[in-house]
């Protein structure tokens, strides 16, 4: 047996590596820990300021690795869109920047894709590696972006979730295993219609999506997907012992017969 995290990976497997027997088990968030998170004024300040924002600037985050798989160039693409639209009809584009934390193979071209098409509006944090600050950080965004078409899961946006973040995603992927329209704003990965599902979510905090999202990422609890894996693994060990008995009573029908 192989576990898969989604259908959308259960589907590579059985696909590009030919296995037949794939079972699915969705790993799990600390929704406790990420639900408890607060905005921080002082936080957010900084960051939006670091960014080149002010007080009226709405605040994109991202976390996650800075690697070629994520396809974060979209994230800054979508960014510099948003830019000029703000620059042409500021009544009715926000002001958006973008904090990325993270580090990776991609943290140097990254940063050098921002400063040619969006200078001055995205900042690099490098690795929060304290949890409770990560939450906060979520907490304290405006909209959480997460770019990759292609994402086996994808834990960023379901801690987003928990923290009662707006989140878009790409309309593909693994992350459609929890994401949809009813908790999360999707979008072809491309940046234009990246651009508006920010633009759209970061003014969505107390929508009915928010609420959705929240209930989902509690859904995806460890003490939740922990008692799953188990159920998973008892079913599985039951199945296993039925085959072998009834292997046994095929290979010994004069014992079968006798015990009867």
């Amino acid at each position: 047996m192989h576990v898969a995290n989604s259908v959308y990976t259960a589907g590579e497997l059985r696909d590009h590596a030919g296995l037949d027997d794939v079972e699915v088990c969705p790993p799990g968030v600390d929704a406790r820990l990420f639900a408890a998170a607060r905005p921080d004024p002082s936080l957010r300040a900084a960051l939006l300021a670091s960014a080149g924002g002010g007080a009226s600037t709405r605040l994109a985050f991202y976390a996650g690795r800075l690697s070629p798989e994520k396809n974060l160039p979209l994230l800054v693409q979508a960014v510099a869109e948003l830019a000029r639209r703000w620059e042409t009809a500021p009544a009715s584009t926000p002001d958006v920047r973008l904090v990325v934390a993270g580090e990776g193979p991609q943290s140097a071209a990254l940063e050098a894709l921002a400063a040619r098409t969006a200078p001055g509006r995205v900042r690099f944090i490098g690795h929060v590696g304290d949890r409770r600050a990560l939450a906060a950080h979520y907490a304290t965004a405006d909209v959480f972006v997460h770019p990759n078409p292609r994402e086996p899961f994808g834990i960023g946006p379901l801690e987003a979730m928990a923290a009662g973040v707006p989140v878009v995603v790409p309309n593909a992927g693994g992350v459609l295993s929890y994401a949809d329209d009813r908790n999360a704003w999707l979008a072809p990965p491309e940046p234009v219609a990246f651009a508006q599902a920010i633009a759209d979510a970061s003014a969505g905090r107390a929508s009915a999506r928010v609420a959705c999202a929240v209930a989902t990422a509690h859904a995806h609890a460890w003490p939740v997907v922990a008692g799953r894996y188990f159920d998973l693994l008892d079913r599985r060990h039951a199945a296993r012992l039925a085959r072998a008995a009834q292997a046994h009573t095929m290979a010994c029908p004069q014992a079968a017969a006798a015990r009867r």
